[in-house]
């Protein structure tokens, strides 16, 4: 949602559809995307899920866990193959997930957590 309301106020058009460079960009079944592109929702998603469910499951091995980012760089890299993200978006749309998904765990630690608390 955070990545719509930005997009909309930025307003930079995707590559695909940047009047000086859209005929050079690679495009795959002519897919193009909306108009316009920062910062990558997908990105921002990807970001926000799986750094919520690291810090949820501390359990995991630290390797194992720093592994899953993965599965967001490849998603990161998919927007920019496909032409519809700058670099740029897709960063931006990391650290708008790595912070959304941090403050997730922190509020519902601190909040939904402790309303379960038993009463002392």
């Amino acid at each position: 949602m955070s990545s719509n309301a930005i997009k909309h106020g930025t307003k930079r058009y995707r590559p695909t559809h940047n009047l000086e460079i859209r005929e050079r960009v690679h495009t795959v079944n002519d897919y193009r995307g909306g108009q316009y592109s920062f910062f990558s929702g997908h990105a921002a998603n990807a970001f926000g899920v799986v750094t919520f469910l690291i810090l949820c499951f501390r359990w995991i091995p630290l390797k194992w866990r720093l592994l899953c980012y993965l599965y967001p760089l490849l998603i990161g890299y998919s927007r920019i193959y496909l032409g519809v993200h700058y670099p740029g978006d897709i960063l931006a749309g990391a650290v708008d997930g790595l912070a959304f998904g941090t403050l997730g765990f922190i509020l519902i630690n601190t909040y939904f957590l402790k309303l379960n608390a038993p009463a002392t």
